[in-house]
């Protein structure tokens, strides 16, 4: 099987990837089923293509395409439980998406 590269475009222009970076630090009560966080973007990124975080010695976070949230697992690999308090740990967090012209 053969990759195939497909030029994208919107409307005679070419959409260019925009890639913002920020930190966030979660809060005393984490949600069950993770941050929402997608919304967060808008309207710079409308379509989270990827998101790099730097995972820490006791947690790592993997982002939920379907339900645009961002989950804190353990380092055994469950999730965090509901309410857990971790205002102590300080997330790198990296994104790269496409903006809408």
């Amino acid at each position: 099987m053969a990759l195939t590269f497909k030029k994208v475009s919107g409307g005679g222009k070419a959409i260019a990837p925009r890639i913002i970076a920020g930190v966030f630090n979660p809060d005393t009560s984490y949600p069950t089923g993770g941050y929402e966080i997608a919304s967060l973007f808008r309207p710079h990124i409308n379509d989270l293509m990827a998101l790099i975080v730097a995972d820490h010695t006791n947690y790592r976070f993997r982002y939920d395409y379907t339900t645009g949230k961002i989950k804190i697992l353990t380092a055994a690999g469950a999730e965090v439980a509901a309410a857990t308090n971790l205002t102590t740990q300080l997330i790198d967090v990296g994104f790269i998406g496409v903006g809408l012209p």
